[in-house]
Protein backbone atom coordinates (compact mmCIF):
# COMPACT_ATOMS: atom_id res chain seq x y z
CA UNK A 1 0.00 0.00 0.00
CA UNK A 2 1.20 3.83 -0.47
CA UNK A 3 1.98 5.33 3.10
CA UNK A 4 0.32 8.95 3.15
CA UNK A 5 3.20 10.35 5.13
CA UNK A 6 3.89 14.33 4.95
CA UNK A 7 7.03 13.85 2.84
CA UNK A 8 4.80 11.57 0.13
CA UNK A 9 1.82 14.31 0.20
CA UNK A 10 4.48 17.00 -0.56
CA UNK A 11 6.07 14.85 -3.95
CA UNK A 12 2.37 13.84 -4.96
CA UNK A 13 1.76 17.74 -5.18
CA UNK A 14 4.78 18.32 -6.37
CA UNK A 15 4.19 15.87 -9.46
CA UNK A 16 0.78 18.03 -10.22
CA UNK A 17 3.17 20.71 -10.67
CA UNK A 18 5.54 18.87 -13.17
CA UNK A 19 2.95 17.18 -14.98
CA UNK A 20 1.47 20.66 -15.89
CA UNK A 21 4.70 21.81 -17.21
CA UNK A 22 4.87 18.64 -19.10
CA UNK A 23 1.85 19.05 -20.51
CA UNK A 24 2.32 22.45 -21.41
CA UNK A 25 5.44 21.35 -23.11
CA UNK A 26 3.69 18.61 -25.21
CA UNK A 27 1.37 21.41 -26.48
CA UNK A 28 4.54 23.79 -27.21
CA UNK A 29 4.60 23.89 -30.77
CA UNK A 30 5.58 26.92 -32.70
CA UNK A 31 4.22 24.39 -35.85
CA UNK A 32 0.69 24.30 -35.76
CA UNK A 33 -1.03 27.61 -38.00
CA UNK A 34 1.87 26.87 -40.59
CA UNK A 35 1.55 23.06 -40.89
CA UNK A 36 -0.80 23.62 -43.88
CA UNK A 37 1.27 25.81 -45.44
CA UNK A 38 4.63 23.77 -44.85
CA UNK A 39 2.93 21.19 -47.23
CA UNK A 40 1.29 23.27 -49.83
CA UNK A 41 5.33 24.70 -49.85
CA UNK A 42 5.92 20.82 -50.49
CA UNK A 43 4.05 20.84 -53.32
CA UNK A 44 0.87 18.53 -51.33
CA UNK A 45 -2.39 19.25 -52.90
CA UNK A 46 -5.70 19.36 -50.66
CA UNK A 47 -6.17 15.31 -51.02
CA UNK A 48 -2.79 14.79 -50.47
CA UNK A 49 -2.64 16.72 -47.30
CA UNK A 50 -5.56 14.84 -46.03
CA UNK A 51 -4.30 11.87 -47.05
CA UNK A 52 -0.88 12.61 -44.88
CA UNK A 53 -2.92 13.41 -41.90
CA UNK A 54 -5.62 10.46 -42.30
CA UNK A 55 -2.30 8.58 -42.45
CA UNK A 56 -1.10 10.14 -39.23
CA UNK A 57 -4.48 9.11 -37.73
CA UNK A 58 -4.16 5.55 -38.77
CA UNK A 59 -0.97 5.02 -37.35
CA UNK A 60 -1.98 6.87 -34.10
CA UNK A 61 -5.06 4.42 -33.82
CA UNK A 62 -3.07 1.17 -34.29
CA UNK A 63 -0.46 2.66 -31.58
CA UNK A 64 -3.08 3.56 -28.97
CA UNK A 65 -4.62 0.31 -28.95
CA UNK A 66 -1.63 -1.22 -27.20
CA UNK A 67 -0.38 2.49 -25.45
CA UNK A 68 -2.97 2.18 -22.55
CA UNK A 69 -1.31 -1.46 -21.66
CA UNK A 70 1.99 0.02 -22.04
CA UNK A 71 1.45 2.69 -20.13
CA UNK A 72 -0.37 0.16 -17.46
CA UNK A 73 2.57 -1.54 -17.90
CA UNK A 74 5.97 0.32 -18.49
CA UNK A 75 4.53 2.93 -15.97
CA UNK A 76 3.38 6.30 -16.60
CA UNK A 77 6.80 7.72 -16.48
CA UNK A 78 8.83 5.92 -18.92
CA UNK A 79 5.97 6.01 -21.33
CA UNK A 80 6.16 10.07 -21.06
CA UNK A 81 9.92 10.10 -22.22
CA UNK A 82 9.40 8.10 -24.88
CA UNK A 83 6.16 9.34 -26.10
CA UNK A 84 8.54 13.32 -25.87
CA UNK A 85 11.53 11.46 -27.68
CA UNK A 86 9.30 10.56 -30.87
CA UNK A 87 7.36 13.36 -30.95
CA UNK A 88 11.10 15.11 -31.17
CA UNK A 89 12.23 12.71 -33.61
CA UNK A 90 8.57 13.30 -35.72
CA UNK A 91 8.80 17.20 -36.22
CA UNK A 92 12.82 17.21 -37.20
CA UNK A 93 11.73 14.32 -39.95
CA UNK A 94 8.98 16.46 -40.89
CA UNK A 95 11.09 19.78 -41.10
CA UNK A 96 13.50 18.34 -43.24
CA UNK A 97 10.75 17.41 -45.65
CA UNK A 98 10.30 13.71 -45.00
CA UNK A 99 6.29 14.23 -44.75
CA UNK A 100 5.50 10.32 -44.54
CA UNK A 101 7.95 9.40 -42.08
CA UNK A 102 6.97 11.77 -39.73
CA UNK A 103 3.07 10.96 -39.93
CA UNK A 104 4.70 7.46 -38.29
CA UNK A 105 7.06 8.63 -35.89
CA UNK A 106 4.82 11.19 -34.69
CA UNK A 107 1.59 9.74 -33.79
CA UNK A 108 3.31 7.20 -32.19
CA UNK A 109 4.32 9.61 -29.68
CA UNK A 110 1.30 11.16 -29.51
CA UNK A 111 -0.54 7.79 -28.62
CA UNK A 112 2.09 7.04 -25.87
CA UNK A 113 1.11 10.45 -24.47
CA UNK A 114 -2.71 10.55 -24.87
CA UNK A 115 -4.18 8.98 -21.90
CA UNK A 116 -1.52 8.29 -19.60
CA UNK A 117 -0.88 11.93 -18.80
CA UNK A 118 -4.77 12.27 -17.91
CA UNK A 119 -4.11 8.62 -16.06
CA UNK A 120 -1.50 10.01 -14.06
CA UNK A 121 -3.35 13.00 -13.34
CA UNK A 122 -6.59 10.81 -11.89
CA UNK A 123 -3.80 8.83 -9.79
CA UNK A 124 -1.92 11.20 -8.53
CA UNK A 125 -5.08 13.14 -7.59
CA UNK A 126 -6.47 9.85 -5.76
CA UNK A 127 -3.46 8.86 -3.90
CA UNK A 128 -3.54 12.61 -2.23
CA UNK A 129 -6.94 11.28 -1.01
CA UNK A 130 -8.71 14.06 -3.20
CA UNK A 131 -12.22 13.81 -4.20
CA UNK A 132 -13.05 12.95 -7.87
CA UNK A 133 -14.33 16.83 -8.55
CA UNK A 134 -10.82 18.07 -7.43
CA UNK A 135 -9.94 15.68 -10.39
CA UNK A 136 -12.42 17.33 -12.67
CA UNK A 137 -11.03 20.98 -11.54
CA UNK A 138 -7.17 19.63 -11.55
CA UNK A 139 -7.98 18.32 -15.40
CA UNK A 140 -9.90 21.74 -16.13
CA UNK A 141 -7.13 23.97 -14.81
CA UNK A 142 -4.14 22.15 -16.77
CA UNK A 143 -6.21 21.90 -19.98
CA UNK A 144 -6.87 25.65 -19.45
CA UNK A 145 -2.95 26.10 -18.82
CA UNK A 146 -2.05 23.84 -22.00
CA UNK A 147 -4.28 25.12 -24.38
CA UNK A 148 -3.40 28.96 -23.40
CA UNK A 149 0.44 27.21 -23.98
CA UNK A 150 -1.03 26.23 -27.16
CA UNK A 151 -2.11 29.71 -27.98
CA UNK A 152 0.83 31.63 -27.16
CA UNK A 153 3.28 29.34 -29.36
CA UNK A 154 1.03 29.72 -32.19
CA UNK A 155 1.29 32.98 -32.60
CA UNK A 156 4.83 32.76 -32.25
CA UNK A 157 4.65 30.27 -35.38
CA UNK A 158 2.57 32.81 -37.23
CA UNK A 159 5.81 34.85 -36.99
CA UNK A 160 8.42 32.20 -38.40
CA UNK A 161 8.93 30.49 -41.57
CA UNK A 162 7.21 26.91 -41.73
CA UNK A 163 10.13 25.07 -42.03
CA UNK A 164 11.47 27.26 -39.48
CA UNK A 165 8.46 26.45 -37.00
CA UNK A 166 8.72 22.62 -37.62
CA UNK A 167 11.92 22.39 -36.68
CA UNK A 168 11.80 24.15 -33.60
CA UNK A 169 9.09 22.46 -32.21
CA UNK A 170 11.79 20.13 -32.01
CA UNK A 171 13.09 21.63 -28.56
CA UNK A 172 9.75 21.84 -26.08
CA UNK A 173 9.40 17.92 -26.76
CA UNK A 174 13.17 17.33 -26.01
CA UNK A 175 12.59 19.45 -22.98
CA UNK A 176 9.49 17.19 -21.83
CA UNK A 177 10.98 14.50 -22.16
CA UNK A 178 13.90 15.24 -19.60
CA UNK A 179 11.31 17.02 -17.26
CA UNK A 180 9.01 13.87 -17.27
CA UNK A 181 11.95 11.55 -15.77
CA UNK A 182 11.58 13.99 -12.42
CA UNK A 183 7.57 12.44 -12.36
CA UNK A 184 6.71 9.17 -10.07
CA UNK A 185 4.53 6.49 -10.43
CA UNK A 186 1.94 6.94 -8.19
CA UNK A 187 0.86 3.32 -8.47
CA UNK A 188 4.24 1.18 -7.82
CA UNK A 189 4.71 -1.09 -10.93
CA UNK A 190 4.44 -4.53 -8.91
CA UNK A 191 0.73 -3.38 -8.26
CA UNK A 192 -0.22 -2.42 -11.44
CA UNK A 193 1.54 -5.96 -13.18
CA UNK A 194 -1.48 -7.86 -11.42
CA UNK A 195 -3.94 -6.49 -13.60
CA UNK A 196 -5.18 -8.84 -16.41
CA UNK A 197 -5.10 -7.76 -19.94
CA UNK A 198 -8.86 -6.75 -20.51
CA UNK A 199 -10.66 -8.20 -23.57
CA UNK A 200 -10.64 -5.37 -26.33
CA UNK A 201 -14.45 -5.88 -26.14
CA UNK A 202 -15.00 -5.25 -22.62
CA UNK A 203 -12.58 -1.77 -23.42
CA UNK A 204 -14.53 -0.41 -26.69
CA UNK A 205 -17.95 -1.21 -24.70
CA UNK A 206 -16.50 1.29 -21.60
CA UNK A 207 -15.01 3.45 -24.53
CA UNK A 208 -18.34 3.74 -26.46
CA UNK A 209 -21.28 3.60 -24.25
CA UNK A 210 -23.17 6.30 -22.96
CA UNK A 211 -22.68 10.12 -24.57
CA UNK A 212 -19.24 8.49 -25.48
CA UNK A 213 -20.53 8.15 -29.02
CA UNK A 214 -22.00 11.20 -29.79
CA UNK A 215 -19.15 12.94 -27.96
CA UNK A 216 -16.13 11.13 -30.47
CA UNK A 217 -18.78 12.25 -33.49
CA UNK A 218 -18.19 15.61 -32.14
CA UNK A 219 -14.37 15.42 -31.36
CA UNK A 220 -14.33 14.58 -35.35
CA UNK A 221 -16.35 17.60 -36.31
CA UNK A 222 -13.77 19.76 -34.48
CA UNK A 223 -10.97 17.52 -35.57
CA UNK A 224 -12.03 18.67 -39.23
CA UNK A 225 -12.47 21.88 -38.90
CA UNK A 226 -9.14 22.75 -37.81
CA UNK A 227 -7.76 21.48 -41.28
CA UNK A 228 -10.07 23.09 -43.03
CA UNK A 229 -9.83 26.35 -41.14
CA UNK A 230 -6.88 27.57 -43.51
CA UNK A 231 -8.29 26.56 -46.19
CA UNK A 232 -11.35 28.72 -45.77
CA UNK A 233 -8.69 32.00 -44.18
CA UNK A 234 -6.58 31.46 -47.74
CA UNK A 235 -10.10 31.20 -49.73
CA UNK A 236 -10.66 34.60 -47.80
CA UNK A 237 -7.48 36.17 -48.49
CA UNK A 238 -6.33 36.23 -45.17
CA UNK A 239 -2.79 36.66 -44.91
CA UNK A 240 -0.27 33.29 -43.52
CA UNK A 241 0.76 36.23 -40.79
CA UNK A 242 -1.97 36.44 -38.99
CA UNK A 243 -2.75 32.86 -38.75
CA UNK A 244 -1.03 32.60 -35.76
CA UNK A 245 -2.71 35.39 -33.78
CA UNK A 246 -6.21 33.34 -35.01
CA UNK A 247 -4.91 30.29 -33.48
CA UNK A 248 -4.35 32.36 -30.27
CA UNK A 249 -8.12 33.01 -30.31
CA UNK A 250 -9.41 29.67 -30.98
CA UNK A 251 -7.30 28.24 -28.11
CA UNK A 252 -8.22 31.44 -26.53
CA UNK A 253 -11.38 30.85 -26.53
CA UNK A 254 -11.17 26.47 -26.02
CA UNK A 255 -9.50 27.20 -22.68
CA UNK A 256 -12.22 29.38 -21.69
CA UNK A 257 -14.45 26.34 -22.18
CA UNK A 258 -12.74 24.23 -20.45
CA UNK A 259 -12.48 26.23 -17.43
CA UNK A 260 -16.20 27.25 -17.31
CA UNK A 261 -16.52 23.16 -18.54
CA UNK A 262 -17.40 21.98 -14.58
CA UNK A 263 -19.59 25.32 -14.34
CA UNK A 264 -21.44 24.57 -17.74
CA UNK A 265 -22.24 21.17 -15.89
CA UNK A 266 -23.64 22.07 -12.97
CA UNK A 267 -25.49 24.75 -14.66
CA UNK A 268 -27.25 22.18 -16.57
CA UNK A 269 -28.03 20.15 -13.24
CA UNK A 270 -24.95 17.64 -14.29
CA UNK A 271 -26.58 16.08 -17.32
CA UNK A 272 -23.93 15.46 -19.53
CA UNK A 273 -27.15 14.41 -22.26
CA UNK A 274 -27.96 18.08 -22.94
CA UNK A 275 -24.50 19.24 -23.08
CA UNK A 276 -23.64 16.94 -25.41
CA UNK A 277 -27.14 18.40 -27.21
CA UNK A 278 -25.69 21.88 -26.88
CA UNK A 279 -22.98 21.61 -27.92
CA UNK A 280 -23.80 19.60 -31.12
CA UNK A 281 -25.98 22.43 -32.02
CA UNK A 282 -22.99 25.14 -31.52
CA UNK A 283 -21.32 22.57 -34.11
CA UNK A 284 -24.41 22.40 -36.35
CA UNK A 285 -24.25 26.47 -36.44
CA UNK A 286 -20.26 26.90 -36.79
CA UNK A 287 -20.32 24.88 -40.18
CA UNK A 288 -22.99 27.19 -40.91
CA UNK A 289 -21.22 30.39 -40.76
CA UNK A 290 -18.64 28.81 -42.27
CA UNK A 291 -20.53 29.14 -45.60
CA UNK A 292 -20.78 32.78 -45.09
CA UNK A 293 -19.41 34.81 -47.22
CA UNK A 294 -17.53 37.38 -45.03
CA UNK A 295 -14.03 36.07 -43.08
CA UNK A 296 -15.61 37.48 -39.80
CA UNK A 297 -18.09 34.61 -39.38
CA UNK A 298 -15.74 32.07 -40.36
CA UNK A 299 -13.11 33.19 -37.76
CA UNK A 300 -16.58 33.60 -35.20
CA UNK A 301 -16.94 29.91 -35.75
CA UNK A 302 -13.10 28.71 -35.71
CA UNK A 303 -13.64 30.65 -31.83
CA UNK A 304 -16.87 28.77 -30.77
CA UNK A 305 -15.21 25.76 -32.08
CA UNK A 306 -12.67 26.62 -29.66
CA UNK A 307 -15.07 26.74 -26.86
CA UNK A 308 -16.96 23.63 -27.77
CA UNK A 309 -13.57 21.52 -27.71
CA UNK A 310 -12.39 23.21 -25.11
CA UNK A 311 -15.45 22.16 -23.18
CA UNK A 312 -15.50 18.36 -24.34
CA UNK A 313 -12.63 17.38 -22.76
CA UNK A 314 -12.65 17.32 -19.09
CA UNK A 315 -16.22 16.42 -19.39
CA UNK A 316 -15.14 13.12 -21.18
CA UNK A 317 -12.12 12.11 -19.31
CA UNK A 318 -14.31 13.01 -16.16
CA UNK A 319 -17.40 10.52 -17.65
CA UNK A 320 -14.60 7.83 -18.52
CA UNK A 321 -12.93 8.05 -15.23
CA UNK A 322 -16.41 8.12 -13.57
CA UNK A 323 -17.18 4.66 -15.05
CA UNK A 324 -14.25 2.82 -14.96
CA UNK A 325 -13.21 2.17 -11.61
CA UNK A 326 -8.87 2.07 -10.83
CA UNK A 327 -9.60 -1.67 -9.60
CA UNK A 328 -9.47 -3.09 -12.81
CA UNK A 329 -6.64 -0.66 -13.93
CA UNK A 330 -8.51 0.16 -17.57
CA UNK A 331 -8.75 3.86 -17.42
CA UNK A 332 -5.47 4.65 -19.40
CA UNK A 333 -6.65 1.49 -21.61
CA UNK A 334 -10.28 3.18 -21.60
CA UNK A 335 -9.03 6.70 -22.29
CA UNK A 336 -6.77 5.06 -25.43
CA UNK A 337 -9.82 3.24 -26.61
CA UNK A 338 -11.85 6.21 -26.83
CA UNK A 339 -8.89 8.31 -28.19
CA UNK A 340 -8.66 5.43 -31.31
CA UNK A 341 -12.58 5.49 -31.85
CA UNK A 342 -12.15 9.79 -32.67
CA UNK A 343 -9.18 9.15 -34.64
CA UNK A 344 -11.06 5.78 -36.33
CA UNK A 345 -13.67 8.08 -37.39
CA UNK A 346 -11.22 11.06 -38.24
CA UNK A 347 -9.42 8.86 -41.07
CA UNK A 348 -12.73 7.99 -42.67
CA UNK A 349 -14.37 11.76 -42.78
CA UNK A 350 -10.75 13.64 -43.47
CA UNK A 351 -10.27 11.87 -47.04
CA UNK A 352 -14.38 12.37 -47.63
CA UNK A 353 -14.15 16.01 -46.77
CA UNK A 354 -10.47 16.43 -48.71
CA UNK A 355 -12.38 15.12 -51.75
CA UNK A 356 -15.88 16.70 -51.36
CA UNK A 357 -13.99 20.21 -51.10
CA UNK A 358 -12.05 19.49 -54.60
CA UNK A 359 -14.96 17.91 -55.88
CA UNK A 360 -17.62 20.88 -54.77
CA UNK A 361 -15.60 23.38 -52.99
CA UNK A 362 -15.75 24.10 -49.32
CA UNK A 363 -18.91 25.67 -49.34
CA UNK A 364 -21.51 23.25 -50.10
CA UNK A 365 -19.27 20.72 -47.68
CA UNK A 366 -19.89 22.96 -44.73
CA UNK A 367 -23.40 23.18 -45.69
CA UNK A 368 -23.49 18.82 -45.36
CA UNK A 369 -21.24 18.59 -42.11
CA UNK A 370 -23.65 21.06 -40.50
CA UNK A 371 -26.66 18.71 -41.38
CA UNK A 372 -24.68 16.01 -40.28
CA UNK A 373 -24.14 17.59 -36.58
CA UNK A 374 -27.74 18.72 -36.02
CA UNK A 375 -28.82 15.02 -36.83
CA UNK A 376 -26.76 14.82 -33.59
CA UNK A 377 -29.17 15.75 -31.62
CA UNK A 378 -31.59 12.82 -32.56
CA UNK A 379 -28.91 10.50 -31.02
CA UNK A 380 -28.36 12.94 -28.02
Amino acid sequence: GMGYTAKNKEVQEWQLDVLLWVRCLRQAVPAVPVMYLWFTDLGLGMEEVFLVTSLASAVTVVAEIPSGWVADRLGRKATLVVSFLLLCIGYLLLGMGFVWASAVVKPIGCALFSGTDVALLHETVRSLNLEKKDALKHESRHISYVTTTEAVFSVFGGFLLPQHAIILSALPTFIGAVLAGFLTNPTTPNEASIYNPIPYAVVFRNASHGILTPLSILSTFTYISVWLAPVLWRAHGLSPAVYGWVWFAVNAAGSVGSMYAPKILALVGGSEGSVVAMLSFATAVCYMLFTLPHVAFVLLANSILGVVRGVMWPMTSSYINKQVGLQDGTRATTLSAYAGICKALSIVAGPLVGKSIEMYSAGPTCTMLSVLALSLLAVV
